[in-house]
């Protein structure tokens, strides 16, 4: 079943990131207004969430946050399917890293080191670390239960030449590599 729904879905997902970026954020503003207006897609949830932490804002603050991340959440989306088809020259236009010689520092050095962000970007989009910075570098996933999409998930997250492996088996693979004197940057 799996792989009936991948085989169904993947042309889909291909095609739709062949488009132009500039088409896909007029689709994201389109899925925006399906899932803020007309599903409400777990509003309760995340306007409670917004609530907690947040208790000094108005409602009406509130609620701008709230449509920021739903505008936030679609581009990321969209952002994730280009990530198909997404070139090394535009994925270095639209995702930069600041100062990546302090990583290269320590990688020259023989040094590993654990590199942390936070999902304000599309973390998906860090797979192009390696095009940016030298060594090796090492990232954890969450593992998808439908296998056929996992594997070419795992495919695509590696393209430019990060090495992935599951957030479970993450502290033992740098463990390993410790181990055995491998350096690496870790995401």
């Amino acid at each position: 079943m799996n792989s009936i729904v991948f085989y169904l879905t993947y042309p889909l997902i291909w095609l739709l990131s062949q488009l132009p970026m500039s088409i896909l954020y007029l689709k994201s503003d389109f899925f925006f207004f399906l899932i803020y207006h007309v599903f409400g897609y777990r509003k309760k949830v995340i306007f409670g969430n917004i609530a907690t932490a947040f208790p000094e804002k108005s409602e009406d603050e509130r609620k701008i946050i709230g449509k920021k991340f739903y505008k936030h959440f679609t581009d990321m989306i969209v952002e994730s399917i280009k990530s198909f088809s997404i070139s090394e020259k535009e994925i270095l236009k639209r995702y930069s890293y600041k100062n990546p010689e302090l990583i290269n520092k320590y990688v020259k050095d023989g040094k590993s080191i654990a590199l942390v962000s936070a999902h304000l970007a599309n973390w998906e989009w860090s797979f192009s670390l390696p095009l940016a910075i030298d060594g090796n570098v090492f990232g954890a996933y969450s593992k998808l239960r439908n296998e056929t999409f996992e594997k070419k998930l795992k495919e695509n997250r590696q393209k430019f030449g990060v090495v992935g492996a599951k957030t479970t088996d993450f502290i033992g693979v740098i463990n390993s590599h410790f181990k055995n004197k491998t350096q690496g940057s870790y995401i």
